[in-house]
């Protein structure tokens, strides 16, 4: 895991290709969300990306927590995401960093899904870039008060750039820059 600062009160802890808590327990569903055109060019390799950040705005802060799993195929040359459903009953996440502050849900809903797909998209024409295969949203993490659709948003677009990295090659430079643009 790696730790980083947002500013002078936000964290963030990225998991790459590491065991996490929750370990993808959003149910995957079979509907394609979108499809985009991959760029020719590198190979790439499976990965697991879970980013977790409380990002301080004004007197209070915003909180969320989303991971992708990335499966690289040469059956096609499109580019599918996936998100997956949350859970029917609310299960907390104990080892959250608002954690102190509140309850935070192991879970996407719906509004966040769309947010967490936008800035999929974002990314994707900001130039993030992979082969075909899929791009699956399968863990998620949220509070009551202090998430919101942006911060989701936000998140996804920094992983969909992390994704084409090696893990060694992720920085935590690299997370605040994404996560502040």
């Amino acid at each position: 895991m790696k730790n980083g600062n947002i500013g002078a009160h936000g964290k963030f802890r990225l998991w790459c290709n590491e065991p996490h808590e929750d370990s993808c327990l959003l149910a995957p569903t079979d509907d394609s969300v979108f499809l985009h055109q991959f760029k020719e060019g590198k190979t790439y390799h499976t990965c697991t990306l879970v980013l977790e950040c409380i990002i301080p705005r004004g007197a209070r802060v915003v909180y969320g927590l989303l991971g992708v799993r990335y499966l690289p195929s040469n059956v096609d040359a499109v580019l599918r995401v996936k998100a997956g459903k949350s859970p029917l009953s609310k299960k907390i996440y104990s080892d959250s960093l608002i954690g102190i502050f509140e309850a935070t849900n192991i879970g996407l809903p719906p509004e966040y899904a769309a947010a967490s797909i936008s800035g999929l998209k974002r990314a994707f024409e900001d130039g993030a870039n992979l082969s075909s295969g899929m791009v699956e949203i399968c863990h998620a993490a949220y509070g009551d008060v202090s998430s919101n659709e942006p911060t989701f948003e936000k998140i996804a677009f920094t992983l969909a750039h992390l994704l084409s990295l090696e893990c060694t090659d992720i920085s935590a430079e690299r997370v605040h820059s994404l996560l502040t643009k």
